[in-house]
C-alpha cells in the first residue's frame, strides 16, 4: 500500500489497484454505518478511492473502535495533505458522521448535487420525483443476469451483518458489507465520469422535458412513471450470434398477467 493508514491492524481489507496509467487526484470516500443517525449507530466500513488505489476497510469485533476511527481519519488527513479534493454522494450524511464520529470536518463536494437539482425540476413538472439512490443511477447490467443478491446487499442489511459478525466472529457477514462498499466506490466514480452530461441535462432541461412521457412496452398505454417497472432480459439474436440485452418498462398490469 501506498499510503500507510492500515498497516498492523486488526481489519478486514479488501483493496484493488488501477492500472498505473489511470490515478485518481481526489478522494471519493464512502460509508457503512448500522442506522441513518450517528447517535444511535456506528461506523462499521469505510472505502476511498484515491491514487491509483480503490480500498474497502471493516471493521472486526476485535478492532479498537479507536484504531478503526484513526485510520479512517488518516485517509482524509492524507488527502489534504495532498491537497485533494473529497467527494461523497448525498455528502451530507458522511460529513454529519465524521463528524461525530472522528471529529473531522472539512470540506466534502456532494456527487448527489447535480442528480439531487434534476429530480427537483422533474419533481416542479410531475408532481412527484425522489432523491435517487446510487444504485438507481450505476448498476452493471450483467448484475440482471446473475442475480443482483448473489453480488450486493442492500444498505439496510448492514446493521445485520454487523450483528451477525459480532455474534459468530466469522468474516463472512462483514465481506458482504466490504463488496457492497466496493460498488458504491466503482459506482461513484462512475458517477464522476457523467457529471458534465448530467449537468447539461440540468441547463437544458426544458429541451429535456418532451422525453418525459412514460408508456408500457407491452401494452402502449402511457401511464405515470410510478407505475413502470424496468425489466432487462437476454434475447436472442439471429442464430449462431448470440445474445443482447433487451431493457422494457412494463406497466403494473402488464406485470401482473406476467406473473398470473
Amino acid at each position: 500500500m501506498s499510503i500507510p493508514c492500515i498497516k498492523g491492524k486488526d481489519l478486514l481489507i479488501i483493496h484493488h489497484r488501477f492500472p498505473p496509467e489511470i490515478r485518481f487526484e481526489g478522494l471519493i470516500i464512502d460509508l457503512e454505518t448500522t442506522s441513518t443517525r450517528p447517535e444511535n449507530g456506528e461506523i462499521v466500513n469505510f472505502g476511498v478511492v484515491m491514487g491509483n488505489l480503490l480500498v474497502t476497510i471493516s471493521r472486526r469485533r476485535t478492532t479498537p473502535l479507536q484504531d478503526f476511527h484513526l485510520t479512517l481519519r488518516c485517509f482524509l488527513e492524507e488527502a489534504q495533505r495532498r491537497k485533494y479534493r473529497t467527494f461523497a454522494y448525498n455528502s451530507s450524511f458522511e460529513s454529519m458522521w465524521l463528524m461525530d464520529k472522528v471529529k473531522w470536518d472539512g470540506n466534502i463536494t456532494d456527487l448527489m448535487e447535480t442528480p439531487r437539482k434534476i429530480s427537483d425540476r422533474i419533481r416542479d413538472n410531475m408532481g412527484e420525483h425522489k432523491y435517487p439512490k446510487l444504485r438507481e443511477l450505476i448498476y452493471p447490467r450483467f448484475f440482471f443476469v446473475f442475480g443482483i443478491k448473489k453480488w450486493d446487499i442492500d444498505a439496510s442489511l448492514v446493521r445485520r451483518k454487523w450483528e451477525e459478525h459480532l455474534r459468530t466472529g466469522k468474516d463472512a457477514p462483514i465481506r458482504w458489507i466490504a463488496h457492497h462498499n466496493l460498488l458504491d466506490l466503482i459506482s461513484e466514480l462512475e458517477i464522476m465520469l457523467w457529471q458534465d452530461i448530467l449537468e447539461r441535462i440540468y441547463r437544458n432541461f426544458d429541451r429535456a422535458v418532451r422525453f418525459m412521457e412514460f408508456r408500457c412496452d407491452v401494452c402502449g398505454r402511457k401511464v405515470p412513471q410510478k407505475d413502470l417497472v424496468s425489466v432487462t432480459y437476454l434475447r436472442p439474436k439471429s442464430p449462431g450470434r448470440g445474445y443482447q440485452f433487451v431493457e422494457k418498462a412494463v406497466c403494473r398490469e402488464c406485470m401482473e398477467g406476467i406473473a398470473d
